[in-house]
């Protein structure tokens, strides 16, 4: 008689423990493609930030050169332009900064 509970009991937590495997895979899969997404516009975010940087630079060199050599500008923009370009931390503020911004203080609080 015990052994027939033991079968019962057995397939009863192998149906169960598989339902659950099932879920925890689809939630695991689910933050892995949300990482991967943040990930992607992250890598993009800091794209644009250099890209600026960048264009900026070209800015003050055109500035200079329709200034007769008047680098007055380059006091300001180099400066600018070397932190938006060599920078790790995020300078500009678009939707992604406030994404970021709020996605770390609602982490924080927990």
């Amino acid at each position: 008689m015990n052994r027939e509970f033991d079968v019962i009991d057995q397939e009863s937590y192998k149906s169960g423990y598989t339902a659950g495997a099932l879920e925890s895979y689809v939630l695991c899969r689910n933050r892995f493609s949300k990482n991967l997404e943040r990930e992607y516009w992250r890598m993009l975010y800091f794209l644009k930030q250099k890209l600026y940087g960048l264009l900026l630079a070209i800015f003050t060199v055109f500035a200079v050169v329709v200034l007769n050599g008047d680098a007055t500008i380059a006091v300001f923009t180099v400066p600018i332009s070397v932190l938006l370009i060599f920078s790790r931390k995020m300078i500009l503020v678009k939707d992604f900064y406030w994404r970021e911004r709020d996605c770390g203080r609602r982490n924080r609080a927990k």
